[in-house]
Parts: structure tokens; C-alpha cells; sequence
């Protein structure tokens, strides 16, 4: 599937599955950013006072800890399964502290940084050859 596609399934998924509004796509030479304001899966779930967060860091939620539980399911199935699949993350997510987040997909998976990898506890594969 071209890039393009990507992004434009991507786009669609976000708008007719999630409900949400994408409040900006940006490009740069090595990404696409899809930006939320409030993702409206786990963005509208991280608001509310007594839903579960992690209490310690566990690489299925980012190696972080006061992860929403139901957030982490884009850790494990945007990230960690396309890891295992394909040997890099299909998505990479960023919550941001509002509810908001930000979403990238990397043109050419090289270039995506070992920090996302590492995160997860894994490591990036170096290319053989």
C-alpha cells in the first residue's frame, strides 16, 4: 500500500470510526502528524476521574506510568504487533496531557526512531546487508 493510501486510510478510519475530528495533518520530509485535539476513544476515557491508569511503567502502555488502560491498546496494536508483523510500527501514538493525540506515520519505517521502539522494550531491527 502506497504512503498516500496510508494516510488516507488513516484520515477515513479517524473520522467515520472514532467520530473524531482531525484537527491537523502535517507533513514533513520524513512523517505525516495526524493531530486531535481529543481523541475520542481514550481522550474522552483519560478525562474522566476514576478510570484506570497503570501505576507503574509496563512496555504495553509505552514504558510510562498513569497510562489509561484503555489507551494502551494503541501501544500494543498500532505499535507492538506491527513490530512483531512486519518488523515496525504500523502507527506511533503520543498522548498529549489534554486528551489530545498525535499520531505518525513514517514515510520510510528506517527513519523511525529507536526511542518508539525502545519504549515498547524492544529494539529496532538494524537493516542487514
Amino acid at each position: 500500500m502506497s504512503i498516500e493510501d496510508k494516510v488516507r486510510k488513516r484520515a477515513y478510519t479517524w473520522t467515520n470510526w472514532h467520530m473524531a475530528n482531525i484537527d491537523e495533518i502535517i507533513e514533513d520530509d520524513e512523517k505525516f502528524a495526524f493531530k486531535l485535539k481529543t481523541c475520542h476513544s481514550g481522550g474522552r476515557i483519560r478525562k474522566w476521574p476514576n478510570h484506570g491508569r497503570t501505576k507503574e511503567a509496563h512496555p504495553w502502555a509505552w514504558g510510562q506510568k498513569g497510562v489509561c488502560y484503555y489507551c494502551s491498546h494503541c501501544s500494543v496494536v498500532l505499535e507492538t504487533m506491527g513490530i512483531e508483523k512486519a518488523g515496525y510500527p504500523a502507527w506511533i501514538a503520543e498522548q498529549q496531557p489534554d486528551g489530545g493525540c498525535i499520531q505518525y506515520l513514517y514515510k520510510d519505517p528506517e527513519k523511525i526512531p529507536e526511542k518508539y521502539y525502545k519504549r515498547l522494550g524492544l529494539q529496532k531491527k538494524k537493516k542487514s546487508g
